[in-house]
């Protein structure tokens, strides 16, 4: 049995909040991670109170963070910023990013202008806060 993923088109507003397909009050329903020295892939299941599943697909990892997984876990918004957003606001994110030092630092910059990286942020309603730099972020639609 074959399952139907369709890859969603995200719209975004000025401040890259998510808008659609929208993420406000979907349930994060599971994480994985394939084996993470090959891929660097994450993979987060969704399902809308609509009942529509998805996966947040996150190809590249550089740092992922979570904090507060739950036995419920739902999404109030969802922000896709890119390389040069990223680049600006570096320092609120060091902590996150494992910098330790300026080698650990200008080796980051490096990737992110290199490798064209995004951030994505999962900000919680209730339980789960995500963010993960990657190079690339799409959700798709499992029907």
């Amino acid at each position: 049995m074959s399952i139907n993923k369709k890859t969603m088109k995200l719209a975004l507003e000025k401040d890259g909040n998510i808008t659609s397909p929208s993420l406000h009050d979907v349930e994060v329903t599971s994480i994985s991670m394939p084996s993470v020295k090959e891929s660097k892939e994450l993979v987060v299941g969704l399902i809308s109170e609509s009942g529509v599943k998805y996966e947040a697909v996150f190809a590249g990892c550089r740092s992922i963070s979570f904090k507060g997984f739950y036995f419920q876990n739902v999404i109030s918004q969802a922000f896709l910023q890119d390389a040069q957003w990223v680049l600006t606001k570096l320092d609120d994110y060091t902590n996150e990013f494992g910098v330790q030092s300026s080698y650990d630092k200008n080796a980051l910059i490096e990737d992110i202008k290199k490798n064209r990286m995004v951030l994505v942020e999962f900000v919680p309603s209730v339980g789960c806060a995500l963010l993960c730099l990657c190079e690339k972020f799409e959700i798709l639609e499992i029907g």
